[in-house]
């Protein structure tokens, strides 16, 4: 995921993500309506045991 764009996101469940983007850039994790459902705190940031139920898209900017 290098431009800034909606990305598509094949997975469910339970999983993990950094977001190791430039210091600060945030990152929306959207649901099928492109509406965001959570955000990250900013780059470097991480979670071990996210929820990506009703998440279908990633936009990391």
């Amino acid at each position: 995921m290098y431009h800034c764009a909606d990305y598509k996101i094949p997975w469910f469940g339970n999983g993990s993500w950094i977001n190791n983007r430039t210091p600060g850039t945030q990152a929306g994790f959207k649901d099928n309506d492109f509406v965001v459902r959570w955000a990250d705190s900013g780059a470097y940031s991480s979670d071990d045991v996210a929820d990506w139920s009703g998440v279908h898209y990633v936009k990391h900017c």
